[in-house]
């Protein structure tokens, strides 16, 4: 077991074993762009994957690689935040922890979100979470052992709106 409160920014944790988790989520991509990229819950990677988040949802991640020129293109909208992966919580405990990767285009601290699949009470939830590291762990684990469903704790990179 994790000692989630002890996790700081930088560092990284796996299970042992890696449980396999899923859910599914709504994704806005409305091209083949990332069509064998892993699944927003999937823990198999080694590599801080990003993601996208746009009104209608949520993409696969982006492990290693470099955007599309026309983002745009692939979402159906030039609106988007950008999101950095950074754990995956099931079951109330922690699975994954990746290690930070990617720069923030923030003029303000970096935050994190937490990322809820939808279920027959809800749609997909991203809530708020804190600004550092260990607190969105310990809010995603709770969370999670609550509501009975894996959380991916984000954090926030980007905001784009318009072409």
């Amino acid at each position: 077991m994790a000692a989630t409160l002890t996790m700081r920014e930088g560092d990284s944790w796996r299970a042992d074993p890696l449980p396999d988790v899923r859910a599914a989520v709504p994704s806005p991509v409305v091209t083949d762009w990332l069509s064998d990229a892993p699944l927003l819950f999937d823990v198999s990677h080694d590599s801080t994957a990003r993601f996208y988040a746009t009104g209608s949802g949520v993409t696969p991640c982006l492990v290693d690689g470099e955007e599309p020129e026309n983002l745009a293109r692939h979402l159906g909208t030039a609106t988007v935040d950008v999101y950095e992966k950074r754990a995956v919580v099931a079951d109330g405990t922690l699975v994954r922890l990746w290690p930070e990767r990617h720069e923030t285009e923030l003029d303000f601290p970096p935050r994190f979100h937490l990322v809820v699949p939808p279920d027959g009470g809800h749609e997909m939830l991203v809530l708020g979470a804190g600004y550092t590291l260990p607190y969105p762990l310990f809010k995603a684990e709770h969370l999670s052992a609550r509501l009975g469903l894996p959380v991916v704790v984000a954090r926030l990179l980007e905001s784009r709106s318009g072409p």
